[in-house]
This record gives C-alpha cells, sequence and structure tokens, in this order.
C-alpha cells in the first residue's frame, strides 16, 4: 500500500510540479531522501517515487502561500542617510569608527542613544536608562558638554530603577534610522517599520567606542556586545510571533539572549506564542535544555519546545554540500511549523558558519532572500567575539571584511528582512 500511495502521490507531484521545478529543491529532496531512507534499504525506482512524493508536498505548501493574503508583503527597504554614509565610505573609515562617531556624528549618535532612552522622573529626569535586559547604560541628557554614558549607576542606590518603556519611532527619527515598507493585503494599508541603522561596528555605534573604556570585567565585556537594536516592530501584524532559536541561546559575556527577547517584545505588548530551541546534536540539547528552562519566563514554558535537526553519517563527509545539511534541515523545520502569516524571528550565534567568502550563496542567505522565506526577522549574536559582527576570531575564522558584514545585513534587509547584529 505505501508503494500505491507513493506512486499516486508521484502521479500529482508531475501535475503540481510543471510549473514550480526549481533546481534548488533537488538538494532539499537528498537531505529529505537521507532522513526517510536512514533505516533501510531501498533501490532506485523507490528513491525516484519517494523523490516526486517530496515535490508534491513541496509544491502544495508553496500553492497554499501563494494564494494567502499577506500581512506583511515587502515593499521596499530605504537606509538613513546615516546609513549610506557608512556602506558608501566603509573602506575609510574602518580604521578610525571611534573617533568618527564621537567627534563628527555627535548629533546622529546624541538622537539614537535619545531614542532608546526611558527618562527619570524628577529630579532625575536629567538621567535615562537604555536597557538591553542585562547590563543598562545610563545617559546624562543633559550634558551637553560631553557624552556622560556609562554601565555604572550614577543615581544614589535608593532610586528604584524606572519602568523601561518601548522606543517608538517616528517620521523625524529617518535622518537616523533607516525604514522598510510594506503592504497589508488584508486591510490594502501600506505602512512603515523602522529599525536601527548600520554604522560603526555595526552592534552599537558605541561598542568598543566608550571613553574611558570599562575596566570592570563585566563591564567591560559588555561594552563589546551591548544590544542596541531596534525591535521589534511597533505592531506585528499575523497570526503568531515565533521565535527559532539556533544557537547556544545562553552567552557568559551577554547574558541571555532568550530573555531579552521575550522581555523586549513584551514590552511593546507583544507576546511569543512558541519558542522552538533547535540544536545540531543531542549532546547540546541535553546539556543546555535545564540552563535554558531558567531564562524562559514561567508562563512560556509550556510553549517552550526543545528540538534537533536529524542528522544523518552523511555531514561527516568532507564535501561542502553535505556540511551544509543542517541549514536545509533548519529551513525545512522553519517551514513546517510557521506560515507566511506567522511573524519569525531566527536567532543565530557567532557559531554559524556562513562559508567565508561565499556567504551570500550559503542556503540560508539563498533561503530568506526567495519567494519560500518565511523568515521576518534574523539576528547574529556574536557575543564571544571582540572583533566586529563576522570577522570572527581564532577559533571561528569566517575570513569576512567588515564591508561583507555590512553587504550581507543590507542584502537580506533590501529582500525585506529585519537582520540585526
Amino acid at each position: 500500500m505505501q508503494v500505491l500511495y507513493l506512486i499516486a502521490s508521484s502521479l500529482s507531484a508531475l501535475i503540481l510540479y510543471s510549473n514550480y521545478a526549481d533546481t534548488t529543491y533537488f538538494y532539499e529532496f537528498h537531505t529529505f531522501l537521507q532522513l526517510k531512507l536512514n533505516n533501510f534499504t531501498c533501490n532506485s525506482w523507490l528513491q525516484s517515487c519517494l523523490y516526486l512524493n517530496f515535490l508534491n508536498q513541496r509544491a502544495l505548501l508553496s500553492e497554499s502561500n501563494e494564494y494567502m493574503l499577506e500581512r506583511r508583503k515587502f515593499i521596499s527597504y530605504h537606509s538613513s542617510p546615516w546609513e549610506e554614509y557608512w556602506f558608501e565610505n566603509i573602506g575609510i573609515l574602518q580604521g578610525k569608527i571611534c573617533s568618527t562617531i564621537l567627534t563628527e556624528q555627535t548629533n546622529q549618535l546624541r538622537a539614537y542613544l535619545e531614542l532608546l532612552c526611558t527618562r527619570y522622573f524628577p529630579p532625575h529626569d536629567n538621567w535615562c536608562i537604555i536597557d538591553d535586559g542585562y547590563a543598562p547604560l545610563w545617559f546624562n541628557i543633559a550634558n551637553k558638554e560631553s557624552l556622560d554614558i556609562t554601565f555604572e549607576k550614577p543615581l544614589p542606590l535608593i532610586v528604584d530603577a524606572t519602568l523601561i518603556e518601548p522606543s517608538i519611532p517616528y517620521q523625524q527619527h529617518e535622518h537616523i534610522l533607516s525604514k522598510f515598507t510594506y503592504v497589508d493585503e488584508v486591510t490594502k494599508e501600506t505602512y512603515n517599520e523602522y529599525i536601527e541603522p548600520l554604522v560603526g561596528n555595526l552592534f552599537f555605534p558605541l561598542q568598543k567606542c566608550l571613553h574611558p573604556a570599562p575596566i570592570i570585567p563585566f563591564y567591560k565585556n559588555h561594552y563589546v556586545s551591548f544590544r542596541g537594536w531596534l525591535t521589534p516592530p511597533p505592531v506585528v501584524r499575523g497570526d503568531r510571533a515565533l521565535l527559532f532559536d539556533f544557537s547556544s541561546s545562553k552567552h557568559k559575556i551577554s547574558g541571555p539572549t532568550i530573555q531579552y527577547l521575550i522581555n523586549t517584545w513584551s514590552r511593546h505588548g507583544v507576546a511569543m506564542d512558541q519558542l522552538w530551541i533547535l540544536y545540531d546534536n543531542n549532546h547540546a540539547l541535553s546539556a543546555h535544555r535545564v540552563r535554558i528552562y531558567e531564562d524562559v519566563p514561567v508562563a512560556m514554558t509550556g510553549v517552550t519546545h526543545f528540538k534537533h535537526p536529524r542528522h544523518t553519517k552523511s555531514l561527516e563527509q568532507k564535501n561542502t554540500r553535505e556540511k551544509e545539511s543542517p541549514f536545509f534541515l533548519l529551513l525545512q523545520f522553519i517551514q513546517q511549523h510557521s506560515t507566511k502569516n506567522d511573524y519569525v524571528i531566527l536567532k543565530l550565534d557567532e557559531t554559524t558558519d556562513l562559508a567565508g567568502g561565499q556567504f551570500l550563496n550559503h542556503p540560508l542567505i539563498q533561503y530568506m532572500k526567495s519567494q519560500d522565506n518565511q523568515i521576518d526577522e534574523v539576528i547574529w549574536e556574536a557575543a564571544n567575539s571582540e572583533t566586529s559582527f563576522l570577522l570572527g576570531d581564532e577559533a571561528t575564522p569566517w575570513n569576512l571584511t567588515l564591508l561583507d558584514s555590512y553587504d550581507l545585513l543590507l542584502t537580506l534587509r533590501r529582500n525585506g528582512i529585519r537582520a540585526h547584529a
């Protein structure tokens, strides 16, 4: 009966797939086939039937997405003047990033810091707090003579931390913030979403540029990895908000990212509907499960799932295409557990190897540029590296230049992805 079902599915695949063929799905099926046939032997004709059955399933999924009215249909991306300046001149500015930001771009810097700030009540309202969920920055707005910003709390200990407010950007911030334009096909409304500009070392304008630099180890580490992102969008349009974490999830330097993301979204009135912790092997999954649960709010434990894409022996081969298999499995997992009208966040970290100079051809990047993409936001957190974004370190060398990192993030943004580093 199984064989008859496969043959019937194969015939329908020939019809559905005739207008949907794409060579990129051949290798995707190769991974799928390895998973299906890992525990038994089959001959070539059965493999062919399974192949066509896979195409059948793939075509059905794509057709269902094709006719779905999208709440966030991407129209365009506009770099702010601040971002354009850095992208066009990064070759010249790379050796003087801090001096450029601190002396030549103080107006843009102050405007951005004030946007992220939550003011204190009188008599301490000259200070505001920029909270990244782990080690907040304190900024003296009243000091116009110098940049008075520190990780160490400057207020009396008896002053309680104020309620952190969401950062709501407006059109007046377009000289510093970059902008996405989308259309809601349900309401026919065209709307904008703002995002932090890609400037300096990409993480945060003041990354490694605080003067004087912190000397306490905790603050010294955090001054490399402070999360100065503008996230999430003001309104999440769609059915659900889903977070897929394909990384270590708990960094010794920058603190628990899951906690940061959940708290930040809650601050904006958005609750995560599902949290998927994905690992590429059982050992990592078991080792981190308990620690991750410590970072997940109690209310979310019932919607937190631990999974790992299945691997086969072929992943141990040296063939480059085989090494990429985890990404196809990851993308297949996301495709199966979300729709185009879910708001999907993918978190990666510095262990995500993008294959050196071929990073724009990496399957993960190609997927996010395709019409099938269901990822709305991607966050790379290179928390253990003291270099810029994808430059890497001795343990994880990518050989990407700072310009490559700019190019990667801009490529994704120009395809409608809210990409952060």
